[in-house]
């Protein structure tokens, strides 16, 4: 799906064979305005289990809202399947959130209060460009912030619940487990309420980001002609260009639907391997200028097509700062990877942060085709920072 393999390039507008490069929270109280459900209707598992499955399911999504400081006004959930293997029940469900982040003012935010918190404990020691990064960083963060409180925010999710019947046939509650299915499709991750950070943890790893923030502008080179990079435009860009689907690709398991794609502008995509060629226009869409050099950045070089050379493009060229996932904010891509015997990475998975709150992570990315999906963590990710100038 995302591996080293030769992928074949579709052409939309005419047939022409390509060079393929490799491809390497509800506040407590608060009124749910709209529950949809389908749990009662016809499945492989009795309607009062798939029923139960559900309401372990509901517990976690208002225990979620809590910790993600949502409140959330629709929720959709739709039965997907259901699976009985002896005593073991499943059900998977589509969630559909609606939510606003519900902030009386975003400085009351950890992601604003640590960094705040870093500037009050470390101003003495920054130099003014440190503290002029620092403050725009933060204004990034605050622009997001503001958007989460005054717009609905949009969360697509596919979710297992899995329990264990006693020997009446009755579900026993307390062997029930949840699970996210993660970005590459039938990856199905571990989730409980106890993965979502405190507030106080949250505010200690955006502290904890900013000073590395600090220490990278040590670094930074300072180039007069440079481009102004705009994280809100690179998020708009990820949302609007992908949407969740069913359908497969070639390889009969990767989601992807072309149809949802920019083909317009990019008529070039890559059929069950379209990852980085979508990062790469939203950062464009963000501000990052192409350069059309040999050994550059445009559509559809491998710079801007493969997740090793994309990352070694943007790396070499100060675009993109490692950071983790505190100092990743929406608009900022981030890239999974295996570790080879060397101990270098390789990199075989490109997706666009779209929503970081602090708390709660959501991410938009191509095959598999994901919009606005919860980012449940995983090994191998590396985040990144966008350098508010690009080259």
């Amino acid at each position: 799906m995302f591996s080293n393999g030769r992928k074949v390039a579709r052409v939309v507008s005419t047939i022409v064979a390509v060079l393929v490069i490799f491809s390497v929270p509800m506040v407590a109280g608060a009124a749910v305005n709209s529950v949809t459900s389908n749990a009662n209707q016809t499945s492989g598992l009795p309607a009062n289990i798939t029923k139960d499955l559900q309401l372990q399911l509901e517990k976690y999504l208002d225990g979620r809202a809590k910790l993600a400081h949502w409140n959330v006004s629709k929720e959709n959930i739709t039965l997907v399947s259901t699976k009985r293997l002896g005593t073991e029940v499943s059900a998977v469900f589509d969630v559909k959130t609606i939510a606003r982040d519900n902030w009386t003012k975003v400085e009351d935010s950890p992601a604003i209060k640590g960094r705040v918190a870093f500037l009050r404990d470390k101003s003495t020691q920054l130099s003014r460009a440190q503290i002029a990064e620092i403050n725009k960083d933060m204004a990034i963060w605050k622009q997001a912030l503001t958007e989460y409180v005054t717009k609905d925010q949009e969360t697509n999710d596919r979710i297992k619940v899995v329990g264990l019947l006693d020997s009446k046939g009755m579900l026993m509650v307390d062997t029930v487990k949840l699970y996210l299915e993660g970005p590459l499709g039938g990856d199905y991750q571990q989730i409980s309420l106890d993965q979502i950070p405190t507030t106080q943890e949250a505010e200690k790893g955006a502290y904890n980001a900013v000073s590395k923030l600090a220490e990278d502008v040590k670094r930074q080179k300072q180039v007069t002609s440079a481009a102004t990079y705009n994280p809100s435009s690179a998020v708009s860009y990820a949302n609007t260009w992908v949407k969740a689907t069913s359908s497969h690709c070639s390889d009969g398991y990767t989601y992807q639907n072309h149809y949802n794609y920019n083909l317009s502008q990019y008529s070039t995509w890559y059929d069950c391997n379209d990852c980085a060629n979508y990062v790469s226009q939203a950062v464009n869409a963000g501000g990052i200028p192409r350069h059309y050099v040999s050994g550059g950045w445009y559509p559809y070089t491998a710079c801007w097509i493969n997740c090793n050379y994309l990352v070694g493009y943007m790396v070499l060229n100060d675009n993109w700062h490692s950071t983790d996932i505190n100092g990743c904010s929406a608009g900022y891509p981030f890239v999974m990877y295996h570790t080879r015997t060397d101990g270098s990475r390789d990199y075989y998975h490109a997706l666009m942060m779209v929503y970081n709150n602090g708390a709660y992570r959501k991410f938009s990315a191509h095959t598999n085709d994901r919009n606005q999906s919860s980012w449940s963590g995983t090994s191998g990710v590396q985040f990144f920072r966008v350098g508010s100038t690009v080259y």
